[in-house]
């Protein structure tokens, strides 16, 4: 106590001395906040010829690619007309072969857009049509290399008038046409004929997940793979109250008190929730009469009233609770009324046989139990009112948000020119959400800002389409070890750079017998660090060897470091070879490193202490110099994105007091001393080159 008494004496006169001398008449300071944005994005490319835009947007609010529904009297009150047909299940209205609706709705029908099926396929062979589009022209050019798209006779396949043939013949082939909509077994089929049909089965190929997860989405996406998502839209339901517990006999009746807790009767719930109770009551005259519900303990749990006219004959009244009352299931609970007016009866069976719960369940007595019901509402439940098919045009995995090509709205340009034509876009972006999934069901993610109407967006299934057989080397390098990773990076001569190999599987079939060979340029040299394991080295060639199977869309990884030994440019290459059921299959990749000599010193700062008052190494507030009264911590920021940070060297009054080689970097200035000291940290880097920086402080102690 005595210590603690004299620093806040020191504190108070030193504070004295400095606002006396120091402060000025006016003066202020400022705060500058900066806040860095990170995109995080990865869209779907974009291709010439003919996908300028990356996925495209296709709508289906085109032509009359419309279905009738039942209203709300359930029941189809059209006859079809033309070509067009009832669904096999009886429930709509389809446009029939010719994909044109030529029905008028009657009674309480309704009309719908309904193809978003087909366009959502659409999207994606268009889309892959573009990227693998041999010798890329223009639409209208007549020139068309790739068959997953052909011209169905406007001239060219990628003129946007060819778009709505498409669209059509990709309904008729997954029966939308017929059905007024798309099951997703139908789009299967359909998307595997197709391949057949176009001779490409041997290139793509379709799976369908279910109940997929975001990540797996996401990683879909990145990789290149078109992807369709069967949303269901859903609407949570609560239904009817039903009864739990009942005594509904009745014969004589008993006074209601003016209050609670005087009439009681038991019940024992068999649910763990109460949302009214019903008892059968009569009355002379308008009375308000208020339901309370106590538990074993006789500690209240809920209450309802309600203003009752007056009631010759026993009825029934419901009090319902405003907030639902829990409820332990198999614990004794207890209802009691009261009335505000006299001459209000609660009506009850009088004894044998006991319509309830045995000898001493109410405050008659004996076997007697008054008229009750308890109710409750079934917990909430979500039923799926309908379904929709997008395409997935991008995603962001920092922000967990993803873009969609939707057939039936354009959210992000609604005004957004002729979606016939791809290089017109919306691509929708909406948050996803992967827990407080609102549904006890399956699915793992969901959209809670997907503007459909219903109270509940669900990914419920994923139909993916990529090419096959095929394997993927990507080569990145790293100047900060492994933090950002580029193609070409500047480093200097005697530093490390961290190169990254990505093989992916993008194909369809399980590949075997993996080789990867990275071979080093002269100017550099292997510094280990290698994982998932250490090569095979021969000279500057590095190998390594995976059995395999690497399945469908899964990833190997390999990172190891090498050390800059010269200047120059350092083109680092690497091929992988794989095995599959189609034949070996091979690719490349290369990184370069521009060796160099670092000339530019580091950064260095000292951040601690700044214009402030410190009383024992606290911060006590901000001033225009810099005052510290006892011990304190010198702390010292200082980077270099080059060769990197060597060691930092700490001065008071010009002499050498520590050296720290590693961050963070401090000194503690624990001497006691007096007055003006100026402090001073040098930064030097690995190439040589240093900086430095320094303040002047004022001690006391």
């Amino acid at each position: 106590m005595k210590r603690s008494l004299k620093k806040e004496f020191i504190l108070v006169a030193v504070a004295a001395l400095i606002m006396t001398v120091f402060v000025p008449a006016t003066g202020g300071w400022s705060i500058e906040e900066c806040e860095a944005e990170s995109s995080g994005w990865h869209y779907k490319p974009a291709y010439p010829d003919y996908a300028p835009s990356g996925m495209p947007d296709f709508s289906q609010m085109q032509d009359e690619w419309k279905v009738i529904f039942p209203g709300d009297n359930g029941v189809l009150d059209s006859t079809p007309s033309g070509d067009d047909v009832v669904s096999s299940d009886g429930l709509r209205i389809a446009p029939g072969q010719d994909c044109h609706l030529d029905t008028a709705p009657s009674g309480d029908d309704v009309v719908k857009f309904n193809f978003c099926g087909p366009v959502a396929v659409a999207n994606c062979f268009w889309w892959f049509d573009s990227k693998y589009e041999y010798e890329p022209g223009q639409p209208g050019d007549g020139h068309d290399t790739f068959p997953l798209v052909e011209d169905y006779g406007v001239g060219d396949d990628h003129r946007s008038s060819n778009v709505p043939l498409l669209i059509k013949k990709l309904a008729q082939a997954m029966g939308t046409c017929d059905e007024g909509t798309t099951y997703i077994q139908d789009m299967e089929s359909a998307i595997d004929e197709w391949f057949n049909d176009t001779g490409l089965s041997h290139m793509f190929e379709e799976n369908t997940y279910f109940a997929p997860t975001f990540q797996f989405i996401e990683g879909e996406i990145e990789r290149s793979q078109n992807v369709i998502l069967l949303l269901g839209f859903y609407d949570l339901e609560i239904g009817e109250k039903m009864v739990d517990q009942k005594q509904t006999s009745f014969a004589l009746a008993q006074e209601i008190p003016p209050e609670c807790e005087v009439v009681w009767q038991m019940f024992l719930p068999t649910v763990n929730r109460l949302d009214a109770v019903n008892v059968t009551l009569t009355g002379e005259t308008q009375s308000t009469i208020t339901v309370c519900v106590y538990d074993f303990n006789g500690a209240f749990v809920a209450s309802s009233t309600r203003v009752l006219p007056p009631t010759a004959e026993p009825t029934w009244f419901q009090f319902h609770f405003d907030v639902t009352a829990p409820l332990a299931p198999g614990n004794a609970y207890f209802i009691s009324l009261s009335s505000s007016e006299p001459g209000w009866f609660w009506w009850y069976w009088p004894g044998d046989p006991d319509k309830y719960d045995g000898l001493g369940s109410s405050s008659l007595g004996g076997e007697a139990d008054f008229a009750f019901k308890t109710e409750y509402y079934h917990e909430p439940e979500c039923v799926r009112k309908a379904g929709h098919f997008v395409t997935c045009a991008g995603v962001n995995s920092e922000e967990f948000r993803i873009a969609l090509s939707d057939p039936a709205r354009d959210v992000a340009k609604p005004f957004g020119g002729d979606h016939n034509d791809a290089q017109y876009v919306s691509h929708d972006v909406y948050d996803v959400a992967t827990v407080d999934i609102p549904c006890v069901c399956p699915y793992k993610w969901w959209l809670p800002d997907f503007p459909s109407g219903y109270d509940y967006t669900i990914v419920e299934q994923a139909v993916v389409i990529c090419p096959k057989p095929s394997v993927e080397v990507e080569k990145k390098v790293s100047v900060d070890g492994g933090i950002t990773w580029e193609e070409e990076v500047n480093a200097s001569v005697c530093t490390n750079v961290r190169f990254k190999i990505t093989v992916h599987n993008n194909g369809g079939y399980d590949l075997t017998n993996l080789t990867v060979v990275d071979i080093l340029p002269e100017c550099l040299e292997y510094a280990d660090n290698a994982t998932p394991y250490e090569p095979q080295i021969d000279n500057n060639q590095l190998t390594w060897f995976f059995n395999g199977p690497l399945h469908y869309c899964e990833t190997i990884t390999i990172e190891f470091d090498a050390h800059v030994i010269a200047e120059g440019e350092n083109i680092n290459n690497v091929s992988v070879s794989a095995d599959s059921e189609e034949g070996t299959v091979t690719d490349t990749d290369s990184a370069t490193v521009y060796g160099g000599v670092d000339a530019t010193p580091p950064t260095v700062k000292i951040v601690k202490p700044e214009k402030a008052i410190y009383f024992f190494n606290s911060k006590i507030m901000t001033f225009p110099i810099t005052i510290v009264i006892g011990a304190i911590d010198v702390e010292v920021q200082a980077s270099d994105s080059e060769s990197g940070v060597n060691r930092v060297e700490f001065y008071l009054n010009g002499v050498l007091k520590t050296t720290d080689t590693t961050p963070p970097y401090v000194w503690s200035w624990s001497t006691p001393s007096f007055f003006k000291h100026t402090l001073k940290a040098v930064a030097y880097d690995n190439a040589g080159n240093h900086n430095s920086d320094e303040v002047t402080v004022w001690k006391f102690l």
